[in-house]
């Protein structure tokens, strides 16, 4: 038995499926030593296992020696496999497949080289590296099976760095309709119109422009757009809110669609639900 395939009881189950499936996709194989189809299968998983090359591992379950665990997992027949990725469950089968549907099932579990690339960029934005991010997702988008995806994270990290506003409009126009991330095509543009009104003068300009004028909404959400520039989030937030309390109506409630959008931003990596939420209660209270 290699390294990639190990027997693992209750004791170790969490640590070695639950917390492992994190790192690399884990598939357990609750077996019996009596199973005749299990002797069947246990070979050619291994087998699949190998030619994945590190890609996916295999724990083995006897059953007769941890019945909690079958029970835990709805056992009812063996042998049974369950494919786990990122802490959850995400596929099973029960019997003793053949060699090609084993490798079909293990090849629908194991991520691409895209989708790896896709993981490794989100793990940049977690860590506060947008511009790693972008250059991990640019190649992304001439991928079909992420491009969809990588458009919106890369139009997100451009909303970081102060990017181009039409760079930003153009990716989030890229999305497909059938796209999981279309619905949030909106906020995308809302940030994108927001950054078309940073002020040549910059955050202090803009300070000056409503310090001199009050009631000039559209220097409001200029300072809005600078402060967003600088990566101060807060800030920007804070002079949306007082542009909402003023004159919620002013170009057809720009600041409030701003706010909101900024709120879906901020779900994306490195997210901030503390925020999201404190302005949120503060939105509601002006509106």
């Amino acid at each position: 038995m290699t390294n990639l395939v190990k027997d693992v009881g209750d004791a170790e189950f969490q640590t070695e499926v639950i917390e492992r499936s994190k790192q690399v996709p884990v598939l357990v194989d609750f077996w019996a030593p009596w199973c005749g189809p299990c002797r069947v299968l246990g070979p050619l998983l291994e087998r699949e296992v190998e030619a994945a090359q590190g890609r996916v591992v295999l724990v083995k379950v006897n059953t007769d020696e941890h019945p909690r665990l079958s029970a835990a997992f709805g056992i009812q027949g063996i042998p049974a496999v369950k494919a786990f990725r990122d802490g959850v469950q995400v596929d099973e089968f029960v019997g003793a497949l053949p060699a090609p549907a084993i490798a079909d099932f293990i090849r629908r579990l194991v991520p691409s080289p895209a989708q790896e690339l896709l993981r490794a960029a989100l793990a940049k934005l977690g860590a506060g590296d947008p511009a790693a991010a972008q250059e991990l997702l640019r190649p992304l988008l001439d991928d079909p099976d992420v491009a969809n995806t990588a458009a919106f994270h890369l139009a997100h990290t451009l909303v970081r760095t102060g990017g181009s506003p039409s760079e930003i409009r153009e990716l989030a126009e890229r999305i497909h309709p059938a796209a999981a991330e279309f619905g949030r095509v909106d906020a995308l543009c809302a940030l994108a119109t927001l950054l078309e009104k940073v002020p040549s003068g910059g955050v202090t300009g803009a300070r000056a422009a409503v310090a001199e004028n009050p009631r000039d909404h559209e220097a409001r959400l200029s300072l809005a757009a600078a402060y967003l520039t600088q990566r101060d989030v807060k800030a920007a937030l804070d002079a949306l809110l007082e542009s909402v309390s003023r004159n919620p109506g002013y170009a057809d409630g720009a600041a409030r669609k701003a706010i909101l959008a900024l709120f879906d931003h901020l779900d994306e990596p490195p997210a901030e639900p503390d925020l999201v939420r404190e302005y949120r209660r503060q939105l509601q209270i002006v509106s």
